[in-house]
């Protein structure tokens, strides 16, 4: 039954568009004096102990980098944005030693669908197989000045 409703989903989202995309894995990231980005651009920040990292969320509005599969520390964190809803969820594998491999699913009308472990759900969807992880959704500015240590994933360097 479960099989069946994957396929279903499978088949709408290759209705609504033609791509599944794996996640982004292990991106390379840069230290605050490495970057210039404008202060009042919008990021997704994520602490873990006493590592932080922010995510640009223009960079993760494209179809290769809706979803990133990180390492912050030792934990397995994968972030996901839908620019079409405006939407975030981070997730975190308390029990892995290695990145996640969720990835992009397709669409589902406006909703993106996510990949885990080949099974297919709506980003927004409860019943996704692993846990939810606090961020903060906020400032470059306002972040850096928190975390001043603070690592970042974006597509734009000096």
């Amino acid at each position: 039954q479960a099989a069946a409703a994957d396929e279903a989903l499978l088949q709408a989202s290759m209705q609504s568009t033609p791509f599944i995309h794996p996640g982004l894995k292990l991106p390379k990231t840069f230290a605050v004096d490495e970057v210039e980005l404008p202060r009042q651009l919008q990021i997704i920040g994520v602490t873990v102990g006493d590592e932080s990292r922010a995510y640009v969320v223009n960079d993760l509005s494209r179809m290769t980098t809706h979803v990133v599969n990180d390492l912050i520390g030792k934990w397995p964190i994968s972030v996901t944005y839908c620019d079409r809803t405006d939407v975030v969820r981070v997730f975190a594998d308390a029990n892995g030693e290695t990145a996640m491999e969720l990835g992009v699913g397709g669409w589902q009308g406006d909703e993106m669908l996510i990949t885990v472990e080949g099974n297919y759900f709506k980003q927004e969807a409860e019943d996704i197989p692993v846990s939810d992880f606090p961020f903060e959704r906020t400032t470059w500015g306002e972040w850096k000045r928190l975390h001043p240590e603070t690592r970042v994933f974006t597509l734009t360097k000096k």
